[in-house]
């Protein structure tokens, strides 16, 4: 008999021998390593959870935008209408469709909002209702009213924080001035349509939503 063979033998003989300690070793290897496949499945979840709130929180998987803008963050540096419609007609060719679950045009500026009560930095978003509502993750935080439907043009969804630190309520209305495409220093009135809490401070603080016609009217885009 082989020494591998001996010591099988020995082996199988003190498992059967000390049966209910046997029982016991094996339900808990079995149940350490269900518990690690279950926490480690969380943990994937978990994960891909983070990265999707981030891609629709943020400006999607893929952004398309003038390579100067990342660095500058200036209306100067925008996509010109050509480049626009050649993005849009690129996102609508048969190649390229199948491969975009949704895609949302955006206008992005640095503004001041003002209300009676204070003022605060923010980025306000022109975005296009029907668009956003399939891509965003905002219209499932809303926490009051509604996210925008492009019915009128001074409607606009912001975070809780901004509510809060501006002193605003649904139906309130406050300022946003930003600095214009031609240079000039321009207000928008808006009105609060929506409150929407995502947990975020610097989202639920400084992020404003309004239609994108609005933003094209007032920032002359």
């Amino acid at each position: 008999m082989t020494h591998a063979a001996i010591l099988a033998r020995l082996a199988m003989r003190n498992v059967l021998r000390q049966r209910r300690r046997s029982v016991l070793i094996a339900v808990a290897m079995v149940l350490g390593v269900a518990m690690l496949i279950i926490f480690l499945a969380v943990g994937d979840g978990t994960h891909a959870q983070w990265i999707d709130a981030g891609v629709r929180l943020s400006g999607g998987h893929i952004s398309v935008e003038s390579v100067a803008f990342r660095r500058s963050a200036s209306l100067d540096d925008r996509l010109d209408s050509a480049a626009t419609r050649a993005v849009m007609s690129a996102i609508v060719a048969p190649r390229v469709a199948r491969h975009v679950d949704a895609a949302a045009p955006r206008i992005t500026v640095s503004a001041l909002a003002t209300s009676a009560s204070s003022a605060l930095p923010v980025q306000v978003l022109g975005v296009d209702p029907a668009s956003e509502s399939r891509f965003s993750l905002l219209p499932a935080k809303m926490t009051e009213g509604e996210f925008l439907t492009g019915s009128s043009a001074t409607e606009a969804v912001v975070g809780q924080g901004l509510v809060d630190r501006l002193g605003l309520r649904m139906g309130s209305r406050f300022v946003v001035t930003a600095q214009t495409a031609t240079g000039d220093v321009q207000e928008q009135l808006l009105r609060v349509r929506g409150i929407f809490r995502t947990g975020i401070r610097e989202v639920d603080e400084g992020l404003i939503d309004i239609p994108l016609a609005t933003a094209r009217r007032w920032l002359a885009v």
